[in-house]
């Protein structure tokens, strides 16, 4: 699959919708916010707040688009705790895809995912609990 457009960036109009915590009680645009996820920007990650598999980030497009594949990179920390192990996608009409896979947190992984949609939630199934987040949340 060719890049395309990366429509979950906050440059491109998206926004952070919901999110289950950002670490130490902070906004979104805190140094561990979640609009870390979408900032296009690999040294800089969201953390959830001790989340574990209740961590989630819902994403919300300027318009409604039509998706082709995502692309997920987990944050994980030097304890071996914080990683997403698999993650499910719900859309605006509440239709849930995955569970989805992410084998190791050492690079984004991309998976299918078609459908029209305003918004995205990513929400983490399995985890090795902590601090869950991500480095990257991008839509293409």
């Amino acid at each position: 699959m060719g890049e395309s457009k990366n429509l979950a960036l906050m440059s491109n109009g998206a926004k952070v919708l919901q999110v289950s915590s950002n670490w130490g009680g902070g906004k979104n645009d805190s140094s561990y916010g979640a609009n870390s996820a979408i900032d296009s920007s690999r040294s800089s990650a969201w953390s959830s707040a001790s989340d574990g598999d209740n961590a989630f980030i819902e994403i919300e497009f300027p318009k409604n688009v039509e998706t082709k594949y995502i692309k997920v990179w987990t944050r994980s920390m030097s304890n071996n705790t914080a990683q997403i192990f698999s993650f499910s996608i719900t859309d605006d009409s509440g239709k849930v895809f995955g569970p989805f896979e992410l084998p190791d947190a050492t690079k984004a992984y991309q998976f299918e995912l078609k459908t029209k949609t305003k918004t995205l939630k990513m929400q983490a199934l399995k985890t090795n609990t902590g601090n869950t987040g991500l480095v990257e949340f991008e839509v293409y």
